[in-house]
C-alpha cells in the first residue's frame, strides 16, 4: 500500500557538485545518485496454457546520499504507464562510517528484488524511488528512473518450436553517462565490486559498452593517453620518494562490475546447418582506476596530477586501439569541475563525482552493438542528456550491428503474455 505521507526533496545544485568534505555540516539532505543505479532482471520459466512462458523480477542497486535514520528502508514501486506493476520494500547498507567520518553519510541497496513479483511487460518502464523514515515512518519521493525492458525471442533445437524467451534490460542509453569520480584515501569505490590499485587522490571513471559476448577482452592491458590544453602529457614521468622512488605508469586497471546479459536463438534463414542462430545481448559497466590524481602533489603519489586546464584522454586497448575519448577541464584546486549535465541539467552524483565528456571512436572494439538514438533521451538512467554540448556529441553516433532483439513472430506462441505470473513452480 502506498503512505499517505508523500515528502518530495528538491534537490540543490550547490550541494551536488561541492567538493567531498569530512563534516556533517556539509552533508546534503537525501538524494538519489543518478549514475550508481544498475538496472537488471531476473527470469522465470513457466509453462501457461502449454505455451512457453517467461517472467521478469526486477533487480536494482542504488544509493542515496545524506543523512537517513538508521533503519530506514528504500522502497521502489514499478510502474508501466498508470498501471502500478510491483512494489519492493530494500532493505539498505551503508559503508559510511560515523567514527571515521571521512566519507559522507549515504545508504545503498544491492540486488534489490522480490522475486514473487513477477512481470512480463516490455517497453519503457519506470522505477520510482521512495526513503522510508526508520525513524518516523514517513515515505519520502526521491526520484524516478525509465529502464527499457526487451524480450529476446529462443527456440528449441529439437522441435524448432518457440521455446522460453529472455528478458533483459536495455542499457544502450548509457554509452555517454560516464562519470569521473574524484577517490581519497579511505574512500570507498564509486561503485561497488570493483578491485585494483588501493591508496588515495584517485581519479577513476565509470564507463558502460555493449561489447562481444565471448570474444576478446578489447579492456586487457589498456592504458592512457592524455593531453591539457593540446599539450601531450607525460605519463611515464619519474616520481621521487627516497628508496620508494620509480616511474609512473599509464596502465589503467579496469573491473567489471556490473552486467546483464541475455540471449537470442532464431532458426537459420540460411538453412539447417546449424539449425538455429545464437545472438548474445550484454551491456557491461567498467570501473577504471586512471593513472592520474587530483589535488595537491604528494610525493608519495605514484599517480600523475592533474593540472589545471582543458583534458582529454584517450583510453587505449593493449593493441593500441582507442576505446573511448575523455574530457573535462580540471580547475585551480586540480579537481575535475562539474559539467553543464550537473548544473542546468539536474543529474545528481555523489559529492566528488562529475560528468564526463565521450566520445566513441568509429570501430571500437569495446562496441559490438551501439544504439545511436538511444543516449539523448534515456541516458542517466532515462533522464536523457540535457546540456548542450553532450546533446551534440549524442549526434556524432553512429548505430553498430543490432542493437536490440528482434520480436518473437506473432505466430510463435514463445511471447509472453500480458499480466503477473500465475501461482505456480516456475522453471529458473
Amino acid at each position: 500500500m502506498r503512505s499517505s505521507t508523500l515528502l518530495r526533496v528538491a534537490p540543490v545544485a550547490a550541494v551536488l557538485v561541492a567538493p567531498l568534505g569530512a563534516a556533517h555540516a556539509e552533508t546534503p539532505a537525501p538524494f538519489l545518485d543518478d549514475a550508481s543505479a544498475f538496472y537488471d532482471v531476473e527470469n522465470f520459466e513457466q509453462s501457461v496454457n502449454d505455451s512457453p512462458t517467461t517472467f521478469w523480477a526486477l533487480k536494482a542497486g542504488v544509493r542515496v546520499v545524506g543523512e537517513v535514520a538508521d533503519r530506514s528502508v528504500l522502497r521502489m514501486v514499478i510502474r508501466k504507464g498508470s498501471k502500478v506493476l510491483g512494489d519492493v520494500r530494500c532493505e539498505t547498507r551503508s559503508r559510511f562510517n560515523k567514527v571515521d567520518k571521512r566519507t559522507l553519510p549515504h545508504v545503498f541497496a544491492e540486488r534489490c528484488s522480490d522475486r514473487q513479483q513477477r512481470f512480463t511487460e516490455t517497453g519503457e518502464v519506470e522505477v520510482e524511488w521512495h526513503l522510508i523514515d526508520g525513524d518516523t515512518d514517513a515515505d519520502t519521493v526521491l526520484g524516478r528512473h525509465t529502464i527499457m525492458v526487451r524480450l529476446a525471442p529462443n527456440t528449441d533445437p529439437g522441435s524448432m518450436k518457440p521455446w522460453y524467451p529472455h528478458f533483459l534490460i536495455d542499457r544502450h542509453g548509457e554509452l555517454l553517462s560516464t562519470v569521473l569520480y574524484h577517490r581519497p584515501a579511505g574512500w570507498h569505490d564509486y561503485v561497488a565490486g570493483a578491485s585494483g590499485r588501493p591508496g588515495g587522490s584517485n581519479v577513476d571513471l565509470v564507463v558502460s559498452a555493449s561489447p562481444l559476448w565471448g570474444g576478446d577482452d578489447a579492456t586487457r592491458s589498456s592504458w592512457l593517453r592524455c593531453s591539457v590544453d593540446g599539450q601531450r602529457v607525460d605519463l611515464k614521468t619519474r616520481y621521487d620518494n627516497g628508496n620508494m622512488s620509480g616511474d609512473r605508469t599509464d596502465a589503467v586497471n579496469v573491473s567489471d562490475v556490473d552486467a546483464t546479459y541475455a540471449q537470442s536463438v532464431l532458426p537459420n534463414p540460411a538453412g539447417d546447418n546449424p539449425r538455429v542462430v545464437n545472438d548474445h545481448f550484454v551491456f557491461r559497466r567498467y570501473y577504471l582506476r586512471l593513472p592520474l590524481s587530483f589535488g595537491a602533489p604528494k610525493s608519495e603519489l605514484t599517480a600523475t596530477p592533474m593540472t589545471p586546464g582543458r583534458w582529454e584522454c584517450d583510453w587505449r586497448s593493449g593493441s593500441n586501439q582507442s576505446l573511448r575519448v575523455f574530457r573535462w577541464t580540471v580547475g585551480a584546486d586540480g579537481r575535475a569541475e562539474a559539467h553543464a549535465e550537473q548544473t542546468e541539467g539536474g543529474v545528481q552524483l555523489f559529492p566528488g563525482a562529475v560528468a564526463v565528456e565521450t566520445v566513441v571512436p568509429p570501430g571500437s572494439p569495446l562496441d559490438h552493438r551501439i544504439d545511436a538514438a538511444a543516449p539523448e533521451k534515456r541516458a542517466w538512467s532515462g533522464r536523457g542528456l540535457k546540456s548542450e554540448v553532450m546533446r551534440g556529441l549524442a549526434k556524432t553516433l553512429k548505430s553498430v550491428g543490432e542493437p536490440v532483439p528482434k520480436e518473437p513472430s506473432a505466430k510463435g506462441g514463445g511471447k509472453a503474455p500480458a499480466g503477473k505470473a500465475p501461482a505456480g513452480k516456475a522453471r529458473r
